[in-house]
């Protein structure tokens, strides 16, 4: 078979067929790459990558479809996409909405929230969890020890107390240790908001769904109708029906059975040894579902319960190095579990990347990176894929 003859039949064709490029991830968090035709109920429909059949099968084998994006149209929805929905809030039951804060109740207990895709959905005080206003300061909010709502400000001041009202344009706060009288702020002066409502159980809620803008979302069922996704979200109030197109979709999360998927991004991180280059700190940061890394340092992650497995891709970081300094990148990245080594790989210019899949039943998720033969230059290193299984008795959806 010719190269042209192939590229028509293995890309061309499934696309002249309205097909979707995507990743099925199966229970041992193996991922095989197919050509989507259509989810309705519990079967998905898709063309095989190698021989091009059309398949029919139940979903229940799988649990996640990753939307597969061009190059071009990934890089933007990092950058582009991302910078221009900064502002993001998080509900206690894990999901995540990027927009912005629009407005709210005269009373201040209920606000409004714009999504570019969702349109503007009203939330309770009680839903939410997290707010972050675009400062990206809500690791600040996160690390502070407190009982009550935390309030970080634009300068870096931390207020702590109750939050009695939140509009679009101010906020009313009333101090743990401080005057009878609230705090009024005006929203310009707040970088990020934490409050004290407990986290809500993922479980029977049904499936998750991800955007390319970092949204996150917990849906009834769902089809798909072309290349768009059709579904009913799980939002207090909400009985519509939202239609997306699949472009704008990063992945949907199954829930059939009694295991899920929680990406690494989402547990909390610590980070055990910051690196530090040429007296230049280069701590760790996530960006959506990736990780990044230096070396040498060395960073944590508290699994679930249940967590039965572990699977991600380690690369260097080819986005931070540029041209010939790529040649410069070398480092040991090792993985333990609980103090003990389930995978050890070597990245250089010649062997940049690298697949792990290994067993955890631990409570404790352990990533470090050595410097190579050429010392601490240029070892950034990036997470991507990251998924951890974790396996709990639930209703299906």
């Amino acid at each position: 078979m010719s190269g042209a003859l192939r590229w028509v039949l293995l890309v061309v064709w499934p696309w002249l067929l309205g097909a979707t490029p995507v990743v099925l991830v199966g229970p041992e968090l193996n991922r095989r790459e197919v050509y989507l035709q259509a989810v309705r109920g519990r079967e998905i429909q898709y063309f095989a990558a190698v021989d091009r059949r059309l398949v029919t099968e139940s979903l229940a084998g799988y649990l996640r479809i990753e939307v597969k994006q061009a190059k071009a149209t990934r890089t933007a929805s990092v950058s582009t996409e991302a910078r221009a929905t900064r502002s993001w809030v998080e509900l206690t039951d894990g999901q995540r909405l990027a927009g912005q804060l629009i407005g709210g109740s005269q009373d201040g207990k209920r606000l409004l929230w714009r999504h570019s895709l969702l349109g503007e959905v009203e939330l309770t005080l009680e839903q939410v969890r997290l707010i972050d206003l675009g400062a990206h300061q809500i690791e600040r909010a996160l690390g502070v020890e407190a009982a009550g709502d935390v309030v970080v400000l634009r300068n870096g001041d931390v207020l702590q107390g109750f939050l009695d009202a939140l509009t679009g344009e101010r906020l009313v706060l009333q101090l743990e240790d401080g005057p009878k009288e609230p705090v009024v702020l005006t929203l310009d002066r707040v970088a990020a908001i934490r409050l004290a409502n407990p986290r809500t159980a993922w479980g029977g809620a049904g499936h998750r769904i991800r955007l390319t803008d970092g949204t996150r979302m917990l849906a009834r069922g769902f089809v798909t109708a072309g290349d768009e996704l059709v579904f009913e979200p799980v939002l207090a109030g909400s009985t519509r029906t939202v239609e997306l197109p699949l472009a704008r979709v990063a992945s949907v999360d199954l829930k059939y059975g009694p295991m899920r998927l929680v990406p690494l991004s989402e547990l909390k991180m610590v980070v055990d040894r910051v690196p530090v280059v040429f007296t230049l700190k280069m701590p760790p940061y996530v960006e959506g579902e990736r990780i990044h890394l230096h070396a040498p340092g060395t960073v944590h992650f508290e699994l679930p319960d249940g967590a039965r497995r572990w699977a991600g891709r380690v690369a260097l970081d080819r986005q931070a190095t540029l041209g010939d300094a790529a040649g410069w990148s070398d480092c040991e990245v090792i993985v333990r579990g609980d103090g003990r080594v389930l995978a050890q790989q070597h990245l250089s210019a010649e062997h940049p990347a690298a697949s792990i899949n290994v067993p955890v039943d631990g409570i404790n998720l352990e990533v470090e990176l050595q410097a190579g033969a050429n010392g601490p230059v240029l070892d950034r290193v990036v997470i991507e894929q990251g998924v951890v299984l974790v396996e709990h008795a639930a209703s299906n959806p």
